[in-house]
């Protein structure tokens, strides 16, 4: 039994191809709008993480502590693994469902305003997907790197 949970960097990629499916997207522009709406969720999801994190770890604790004492902790052990899984699923499960369901109306609202001109190329939809990975991310530095590099990839365009 651990505290660890690891980043869902896939959470906003899955989003944003349910949205696409259920919307019938094909066009570039279309699905950088809904990428870029699906974006905010991975962030969001980070912060759920941590609520899971925090619960794992009072369990955690909670486990040492009857270790200590040298309580019997056989049903105790199954009780907060199974309290464990039935969290990650529900909330994995409610999240889910209030992302999708919020990225399909957004989606649909603002898909006629034709927000990204149509010029735009699969190579830029590349760049809008790796956002996605690195909001999931738990550490600032990676997200200071990530923007400097942005920043240096746009200086290297314009100059050329």
């Amino acid at each position: 039994m651990g505290t660890f949970i690891p980043p869902q960097a896939l959470f906003s990629t899955i989003l944003t191809g349910v949205a696409v499916q259920v919307l019938q997207l094909h066009q570039v522009a279309e699905i950088c709008l809904i990428m870029v709406i699906s974006m905010p969720f991975a962030a969001l999801f980070g912060r759920f993480e941590s609520l899971q994190r925090n619960r794992q770890n009072q369990a955690h604790t909670e486990l040492l502590r009857r270790a200590r004492a040298k309580t019997p902790a056989a049903d105790v052990l199954l009780k907060l693994v199974s309290t464990s899984l039935a969290q990650l699923f529900l909330m994995g499960f409610v999240t889910f469902m209030v992302a999708v369901c919020s990225v399909l109306f957004l989606g649909n609202l603002l898909l006629q305003y034709h927000f990204f001109p149509p010029s735009l190329s699969w190579a830029h939809l590349w760049i809008f997907a790796s956002l996605g990975g690195v909001l999931s991310l738990r550490v600032r530095r990676i997200y200071v790197i990530f923007g400097a590099s942005l920043v240096f990839v746009l200086l290297v365009q314009l100059v050329r």
